[in-house]
């Protein structure tokens, strides 16, 4: 267990349509956050408006605990643009089995990897493109239009979005990323900003915490 400090933490739950789940959890000085045993039992629907269930039985009570969500402390980490709060991305377990949940993409991608590098022999690592459309807000009834004009590799489109890159790369670097060139790309408002290769895996809780700033910045 970890001492958390700060005043609340998401424990990002990542779904079987790659949507991501964020039961939060509030902490205060002195609050111990376990990252060796059960973490929470949480439920998985996106909201009270939503009837949608990533991972139990449609017919489970709005009530019945369908997963226990245990922290990989090695994501563990403040969001830079609030420092009040702190992410943490998580293993989802079945509760009444104690074994892994079949519907968790996470661990399914754990066991996946782990296969492949058994059956070649080797270890490797994974690369990914990640691009952003960057819109304008339209006015009511409108069509929303890119914030540049569709100009590839163009410098002045990087001038135009420079307040854009310089926030997501500060907050990707902050964040673990390790951010490495982008360019702009051949649509209105289409910027790709990229991050180092890494495990498959740690990618793609790269990849996920690449979206949750791009939220945050736009």
């Amino acid at each position: 267990a970890f001492e958390v400090g700060i005043p609340g933490s998401g424990f990002r739950l990542l779904g079987d349509q790659g949507g991501l789940v964020m039961p939060g959890a509030h902490t205060g000085p002195g609050r111990q956050v376990s990252g060796g045993g059960e973490l929470a039992h949480v439920r998985t629907g996106l909201g009270d408006d939503d009837d949608r269930d990533l991972f139990a039985d449609p017919g489970d009570g709005d009530q019945e605990s369908e997963l226990a969500a245990m922290a990989d402390l090695d994501t563990f980490e403040v969001l830079p643009w609030d420092p009040r709060v702190a992410r943490v991305y998580c293993d989802c377990y079945d509760t009444e089995t104690g074994e892994l949940l079949d519907a968790d993409p996470r661990q399914n991608l754990k066991r996946v990897a782990h296969d492949i590098e058994e059956e070649l022999g080797s270890s490797f690592l994974c690369g990914i493109e990640p691009e952003m459309m960057w819109m304008k807000i339209p006015e009511p009834g409108q069509e929303p239009e890119g914030v540049t004009k569709p100009w590839c590799y163009h410098i002045n489109q990087f001038e135009q979005l420079q307040p854009v890159i310089l926030d997501v790369v500060a907050y990707g670097k902050a964040m673990g990323l390790d951010m490495s060139y982008g360019d702009h790309e051949d649509a209105p408002g289409q910027l790709e900003l990229n991050f180092r290769f890494d495990r498959a895996v740690r990618t793609a809780d790269n990849i996920s915490t690449y979206r949750q700033i791009c939220s945050a910045v736009g």
